[in-house]
């Protein structure tokens, strides 16, 4: 799903009782809230000891620059050469993304799952907005335990997601 969601647009690869999203959606959201475009992540993978960053900018269209050509998307942190060209690949220096957590304020350590950086979101997009476009749109999926959400500082999950609708006035 990873590797889906930064390079497979317009492709479903979720699918079954479980699975949340698949349209693409979320993919161009998160671009489009962005003051820049650009979408980062901070992932740990189940069984897997290290974390990983990455990010992705999606500019309207190719462009040139000094003679350069530049594709639509960019990606950060780093591209290794394989054969046909350059692959983007996610960064695991324990520095670098120490560096990150820090810069965005992100407080997660070990556990696994991952955390999203949507920098730039216009002043309309507020907590109160997040809450309630959130709880809307994922009520069922919060409600049966299978999505549990921190919205600036706000755990919503399937204890309290009731509490919350209560208390943002959410219809």
């Amino acid at each position: 799903r990873w590797n889906n969601f930064w390079f497979g647009e317009a492709l479903e690869n979720k699918k079954g009782p479980g699975a949340n999203g698949g349209r693409g959606q979320g993919k161009i959201t998160y671009h489009i809230t962005s003051g820049c475009r650009a979408v980062f992540a901070l992932t740990r993978r189940n069984g897997d000891p290290e974390d990983y960053i990455f990010g992705k900018c999606i500019v309207e269209k190719s462009h040139e620059v000094s003679g350069t050509l530049y594709p639509q998307h960019g990606f950060w942190p780093k591209n290794v050469k394989v054969k046909g060209g350059l692959q983007p690949v996610p960064e695991k220096d324990g520095d670098l993304i120490q560096q990150f957590k820090n810069a965005f304020g992100l407080a997660r350590q070990k556990e696994t799952g991952t955390s999203w950086v949507i920098p730039f979101v216009p002043p309309a997009m507020n907590k109160d907005t997040l809450v309630k476009c959130f709880v809307t749109d994922f009520f069922t999926t919060i409600m049966l335990g299978r999505l549990t959400l921190n919205v600036c500082g706000e755990e919503i999950n399937a204890h309290n997601v009731r509490e919350v609708v209560e208390k943002y006035k959410i219809t």
